[in-house]
């Protein structure tokens, strides 16, 4: 993988560049649904979902050694309470 950094014409913001391989199935089908165009934007979308949920589980995981684990019995209601609302 090849990353280059730039300023972006945008503003202050860098914008990084990276090449990399995506399964040729999974380019098409992005590029049917979103379009030639939005094709950057739909895979720029899911790499900053998925660091939103890296920092999001180092933070748990922190926090949860800090603070100790949530107990079985906790973690039973919610679980019933959570499958209660979805019927």
């Amino acid at each position: 993988m090849r990353e280059s950094e730039r300023g972006s014409p945008l503003g202050e913001e860098r914008v990084t560049e990276v090449n990399g391989f995506l399964c040729k199935g999974k380019a098409r089908d992005t590029r049917e649904r979103v379009g030639a165009a939005g094709f950057f934007v739909h895979h720029d979308g899911a790499a900053e979902r998925q660091a939103e949920r890296d920092l999001l589980e180092e933070a748990l995981r922190a926090n949860e050694s800090e603070a100790g684990g949530i107990p079985q019995a906790l973690r039973d209601e919610a679980a019933e309470l959570f499958r209660s609302v979805r019927r």
